[in-house]
């Protein structure tokens, strides 16, 4: 070959700037790995200009400086703070070349991860990690107070909702855990993290862990998956320390997410532990040589039965089954030493069974912690706060800075109030595309009488099934506000004795319905057939006036559980309605509020007439 065409290994996994299967695989990175940067667990902002010291950048899993291709599926590369990325490779450059391909080197005190006055690797020899270190347990005392390391300037704040540490609590295994993690993975925490594992690994005097279930919610882009990480690879390596080896199963909704974390892990235990890894589809697992292992699976029936489980740790638990967690993996744990169920999640809506219940009994056992059998840990927003308001950002987050403080400020403006309310400030919803945001809902609460001056206007609508059957009157006061109640009965008769009693009391009624209802003359009302076009008519006036505070309820939980529940429907022509097939539950009392609320709403002097539908 001619001097000047030869290329070393080196170059020839170097990419250049202007190579476009290498800006491909960029760019795909970019659009589908989650934004946490690989190294500090902190969010990416992927709107930073390339300079920017906190930019994003792409990270190869392997270093290419020992080896590792340029172009590599997309499970090999991660993002990364620029900043984090360049110190990391400062690192990798800077070690000594002749020890580059020297597997057992990987935890020596040169090796890329490495920091000053590190001890030998616990994995040479299959040593475990509290082999080489004393088993350092915190005082009660110190677990009285929640934690606040000053690690960096990251804003911490005390969770709103936390069990009270029990008395008979000797110490924790937390500061063990961590040390493992800095020491040999090179995972450092939050200050929220730290305390979290500290009180999640708190132990009894015959040094078994106290917590059995672990309660873990925190809004989006915290750090969960950091964590997840930590704990369950902390936890693998544990079997001489419980007496057993030590089986983990990974569970999530998207199976996609626990694959993630786990894959993470995998990478690194198999070049640096000798860890066997079998990546195949469906049979995931990190298997050690004293037979522990750590495997991932989807949520459903098939998560738990057959095996011995040590940890579950159920991610984004809020979209599990109940069934696959009480029914499926909890029964599997009941002979294995200090076993733990971690729920790690955000705020979930009221169909999530499975974590309102256990967090339900979390907060009832929050201050009887000698009795208690979980641990509750939750950041989130008070409920008298408005979405609107920076302190409830700030009560929601356990980590605060400037960046973050921008970042939700930014998503409040862009998402839907029940998606912000759910997701950035941890609170339940009824439903997460529900047509309105709940706090207007109930802000719109009152305890008024309903008004003399008008009859009113009462919308009827059945059912998908028929019955029962729903009406709704809506009565506008002399300052423009619209007071609903509503009615529900279970036979049409019932219905029809109802509104003839209503119609005395309120005389000149208007009653709405669809043709296909059928009801008999009523005395003192007038009975009109709506058109379907009219509940189009009425969404959006109906919508601005609940939002506006013009709508007033008396709390009535059906009509409360149906308006919630009520999702919208944009036909082509950009007009919104109800949807009973858009929604998770019946909705008819909502539509029919939207009719009768209409009617009330509309001008004076050019009213018209809704349209109820029974489809």
């Amino acid at each position: 070959m001619a001097r000047g065409t030869q290329t070393t290994r080196d170059e020839q996994h170097r990419p250049t700037i202007y190579s476009s299967e290498w800006r491909k695989l960029v760019a795909r990175a970019r659009a589908t790995l989650e934004p946490v940067c690989y190294f500090c667990a902190g969010e990416i902002d992927l709107t930073l200009p390339a300079r920017n010291r906190w930019s994003c950048t792409v990270h190869h899993t392997e270093a290419r400086a020992f080896g590792g291709a340029t172009i590599v599926p997309i499970d090999e590369l991660a993002l990364a703070h620029r900043s984090c990325n360049s110190s990391h490779g400062a690192r990798i450059r800077n070690r000594p070349r002749g020890r580059a391909d020297t597997q057992d080197n990987l935890f020596d005190a040169d090796a890329a991860f490495s920091r000053k006055n590190r001890h030998p690797s616990p994995f040479l020899g299959r040593l475990s990690p509290h082999e080489t270190q004393p088993n350092r347990l915190e005082t009660r005392a110190n677990l009285a107070e929640p934690i606040t390391d000053d690690l960096e300037d990251d804003g911490y704040h005390p969770a709103r909702l936390e069990t009270r540490p029990d008395p008979s609590v000797v110490g924790s295994l937390g500061d063990d855990c961590l040390d493992w993690l800095d020491r040999w993975l090179d995972m450092r925490m939050w200050t929220w993290q730290r305390h979290v594992i500290r009180r999640a690994l708190e132990v009894k005097e015959d040094g078994e862990l106290r917590w059995p279930v672990v309660v873990l919610t925190v809004p989006r882009q915290c750090g969960k998956s950091w964590l997840s990480r930590g704990v369950m690879s902390w936890r693998l390596f544990q079997g001489d320390r419980f007496g057993e080896s030590q089986t983990l199963l990974h569970v999530s909704s998207n199976r996609m997410i626990a694959r993630e974390i786990w894959q993470m892990s995998a990478r690194i235990l198999e070049a640096q532990a000798g860890a066997k890894v079998r990546q195949a589809n469906g049979q995931e697992s990190i298997e050690l040589p004293d037979e522990s292992k750590w495997m991932i699976a989807a949520a459903n029936m098939t998560a738990g039965p057959g095996l011995s489980i040590s940890m579950a740790f159920v991610d984004e638990a809020w979209h599990v089954d109940e069934t696959v967690v009480v029914s499926g993996i909890m029964p599997t744990m009941l002979q294995r030493t200090s076993s733990q169920l971690w729920l790690v999640s955000t705020a979930g809506e009221s169909s999530s069974d499975l974590l309102r219940n256990f967090r339900e009994q979390g907060i009832a056992q929050l201050d009887d912690p000698e009795n208690a059998d979980v641990l509750l840990i939750e950041w989130s927003a008070a409920p008298d706060l408005l979405d609107d308001d920076e302190a409830a950002w700030r009560q929601a987050s356990p980590i605060w800075t400037p960046k973050r403080r921008d970042q939700v400020a930014s998503f409040h403006r862009m998402q839907p109030p029940n998606d912000f309310s759910m997701q950035l400030l941890n609170r339940w919803v009824t439903s997460a595309t529900s047509w309105l945001p709940e706090t207007a809902w109930i802000n719109c609460s009152s305890t008024d009488e309903l008004p003399t001056n008008h009859a009113g206007a009462l919308a009827i609508e059945t059912s998908v099934q028929g019955l029962p059957i729903g009406a709704v009157l809506a009565v506008r006061d002399d300052d423009g506000r619209v007071h609903v109640r509503a009615h529900v009965e279970t036979t049409h008769r019932g219905m029809w004795e109802w509104i003839g009693r209503l119609a005395e009391d309120r005389r000149g009624l208007i009653i709405l319905k669809h043709q296909t209802v059928r009801v008999p003359p009523v005395k003192y009302a007038t009975i009109v057939d709506v058109k379907s076009s009219d509940q189009v008519a009425g969404y959006g006036p109906t919508r601005a006036a609940i939002i506006a505070g013009d709508i007033r309820h008396n709390d009535n939980q059906a009509l409360t559980e149906q308006v919630l529940m009520a999702s919208a429907f944009q036909s082509r022509d950009g007009h919104s309605q109800l949807s009973q097939r858009a929604s998770e539950g019946p909705i008819y009392l909502a539509r029919a509020m939207v009719w009768a609320a209409g009617h009330q709403l509309a001008p004076t002097g050019r009213r018209r007439h809704l349209v109820a539908s029974s489809r």
